[in-house]
C-alpha cells in the first residue's frame, strides 16, 4: 500500500508517496525510501526554479534539511562563508549567482547521493 506524504514548503503543498513495509500490526515505512522521495521533489524544484526570484528561504531550508550535511559543509563546498548560507536560510536575499550555486551543488548531491568537489568545481565552471 502507498503512503502519501504532505510536504509543506511555505506555501506551498507538495505530495510524496512511499510503499508501506510489512503487514498488520508490523507495519513501517522505510526511511531510505523517504529520502530518496524528498530528494526526487527536491530535484523537481531545482530543475524549474532558475532563477533566485522564483525561490524563497522556505526552499533553501528544504533543501538543507534533506541534504544530510551541516551547514558548514555546504559552505566549504560552495567556498563561501556558513554566515552567507545562514542569510539565505533567513531570507536575507540571494543572488541568482549564489542561486546557481546551489542548484548545481544540490543537483549534484540529489543526483548522485554523493558529490566531490572537483565534481561541483567542473559543474560550476560548465555552467558559469
Amino acid at each position: 500500500m502507498k503512503i502519501r506524504q504532505k510536504i509543506e514548503i511555505g506555501d506551498e503543498v507538495h505530495f510524496i508517496e512511499v510503499q508501506q513495509k510489512g503487514s498488520g500490526d508490523d507495519t513501517y515505512i522505510d526511511t531510505a525510501e523517504v529520502i530518496h522521495a524528498q530528494r526526487a521533489l527536491a530535484l523537481t524544484l531545482l530543475r524549474t526554479r532558475k532563477s533566485s526570484s522564483e525561490i524563497g528561504p522556505e526552499h533553501i531550508n528544504f533543501l538543507l534539511n534533506i541534504c544530510g550535511m551541516k551547514i558548514r559543509e555546504v559552505a566549504k563546498y560552495l567556498s563561501i562563508n556558513p554566515a552567507l548560507l545562514s542569510q539565505w536560510r533567513k531570507d536575507k536575499g540571494i543572488s541568482d549567482i549564489g542561486w546557481l550555486a546551489l542548484r548545481i551543488f544540490f543537483i549534484d548531491l540529489f543526483s548522485h547521493d554523493a558529490i566531490t568537489l572537483e565534481v561541483l568545481q567542473a559543474n560550476y565552471s560548465e555552467a558559469a
